[in-house]
């Protein structure tokens, strides 16, 4: 059963966010959220209730710590047996390496956005990867709702970049716009529904975000 709506929600601030050093010393997938972070994710929990009500909801999330703890806040606004969720390995944050020093870090981001979504960093991974983990998990999603109990609602707690990719897969936007896309705000909510589009049916967001216009969309197919 094809759900009504699919909310992408990138986790809180983490320690990262507040400070960049902290990549000197803790690996990416243990960075946790910061008080502030906590906070978002608490904020994103009343958007989220007027959207699902009590209907039965799914939730998949990154395997690392941030998104994870940004999901366990959310879900503890919920009804134990309204939520049920998945970790999914596909989620997970762009690689770009462990233990930055804070240069290696400002020259990856300077590369980034000279070289676009092809470049990839020495130990890392392009965008171009991290979208196609993203198409991976749009095929994993479908298989998912071939049931017929599959909830009525999704929510995916992820990352930027894997968020971003997953729109321009689901939106058929062309790699030669990845530079339009603008950061995802933290705990950002972003709501997608069904429409019938020349592509297919499609999940198009209620209100679109972060730089997408109507021309970038199914901008491959053109």
């Amino acid at each position: 059963m094809r759900p009504e709506t699919i909310s992408l929600v990138r986790h809180g601030e983490s320690m990262a966010n507040a400070d960049k050093a902290n990549y000197q010393t803790v690996t990416d997938d243990l960075m946790d959220l910061t008080p502030r972070g906590e906070e978002q994710a608490r904020g994103a929990i009343p958007v989220l209730r007027q959207l699902l009500g009590s209907e039965r909801t799914l939730f998949y999330h990154s395997p690392y710590l941030r998104c994870r703890r940004t999901a366990a806040i959310i879900r503890s606004g919920f009804e134990r047996e309204q939520i049920s969720q998945i970790e999914d390995n596909h989620l997970r944050e762009r690689k770009i390496g462990n233990y930055l020093s804070l240069q290696e870090y400002q020259e990856i981001h300077r590369q980034l956005n000279e070289q676009g979504f092809f470049y990839r960093p020495p130990c890392g991974e392009s965008v171009a990867e991290v979208f196609t983990r993203s198409e991976l998990f749009r095929a994993t999603l479908r298989s998912h709702w071939e049931s017929d109990n599959y909830p009525r609602h999704v929510v995916i707690v992820g990352h930027n970049t894997a968020l971003k990719t997953f729109l321009m897969a689901e939106l058929r936007i062309s790699a030669l716009h990845f530079s339009k896309l603008k950061t995802l705000g933290n705990a950002q909510v972003v709501t997608l529904e069904p429409a019938k589009t020349d592509a297919g049916v499609q999940y198009i967001p209620t209100e679109l975000p972060i730089g997408i216009t109507p021309e970038l969309i199914n901008s491959t197919l053109s």
